[in-house]
């Protein structure tokens, strides 16, 4: 539980030098942790190392937990994959913890012509 909150407060913080001794320390402690692997695949992307992101967020495909799908939306867009994010975000969409993939999803909508983007965010009243 420490390593878990020392990482996430690390990320929240952007602090990737941080992150990156904390993720080695923890995984040589703990071993293979799915928590590793994911906050791993987050500072890759995030620092541009877009290759060993690909592969720690592929290592998790499956993983549901909604923070972790926000990051890798954020990483297929950052990274010029509209098709892919909106596709992910998609798979997001009717849960009940989607608040963080919506904007995402939005961006990837917008990038990809899809006319779904007007529906969420084409009302002027919703902006001043």
């Amino acid at each position: 539980g420490l390593w878990r909150s020392y990482i996430i407060m690390a990320v929240h913080a952007r602090q990737w030098d941080r992150v990156a001794a904390a993720i080695d320390r923890a995984s040589a402690a703990l071993g293979d942790q799915s928590f590793i692997t994911a906050n791993r695949a987050v500072m890759l992307s995030e620092t541009g190392d877009a290759a060993r992101a690909d592969t720690a967020f592929a290592a998790l495909a499956g993983q549901e937990d909604t923070p972790f799908a926000a990051h890798r939306l954020r990483h297929e867009l950052r990274f010029g994959r509209p098709d892919r994010a909106a596709r992910l975000g998609e798979a997001w969409r009717d849960r009940p913890d989607n608040f963080l993939i919506w904007p995402y999803l939005s961006l990837a909508w917008r990038l990809t012509d899809d006319p779904r983007w007007a529906w969420l965010e084409g009302d002027d009243r919703l902006t001043r």
